[in-house]
């Protein structure tokens, strides 16, 4: 399993813009394209994104590029914050976990997770997760957070064996 796998699995694929559970417009693998209500809005900025008129509309190839776009930006900001000691001395699974938090909840949203980070740079896996597993992130999306916070105390990948 990669980083879209996972991903995909968590979010879904969906080819048309949707608002989200927070009520904001989302296309693809769950990527955010504004929180501005108006779908006119939503439907110019996806336009502007993929430099063609899609009327709301992506193709396959489309959201994977959108995701690209979306895990570099994910990737950017960890590198750029206080994240990054985190993620480099991690392994690949639980970076992989991580990156699916910043995803979803971005960079600011994950550094209030100031325990659970503190847990992750002392190598104390479990703990982490447990205080991961204690958030308002893991009470919204249950079944998300299980896997990837299983992801962090364990560093496989079994949780997303299904």
């Amino acid at each position: 399993m990669n980083l879209y796998d996972m991903l995909r699995f968590d979010e879904g694929l969906k080819l048309e813009l949707y608002k989200d559970t927070e009520g904001y417009w989302t296309i693809g693998v769950g990527l955010l394209i504004t929180k501005l209500p108006c779908k006119i809005g939503a439907i110019k900025i996806l336009d502007k994104l993929l430099s063609r008129s899609t009327n709301g509309k992506i193709t396959p190839q489309e959201s994977e590029i959108l995701f690209n776009k979306g895990i570099q930006n994910a990737l950017r900001g960890i590198q750029s914050s206080t994240l990054s000691e985190t993620y480099n001395m991690m392994g690949e699974p639980r970076r992989m976990a991580l990156v699916n938090m910043v995803y979803q909840l971005g960079v600011a949203g994950v550094l209030g997770f100031r325990k659970m980070i503190n847990h992750l740079n002392a190598g104390n896996y479990r703990a982490a997760s447990l205080e991961a597993s204690n958030s308002k992130w893991a009470r919204q999306t249950p079944n998300r957070a299980r896997r990837v916070t299983a992801v962090m105390s364990t560093g496989t990948l079994n949780s997303y064996s299904v």
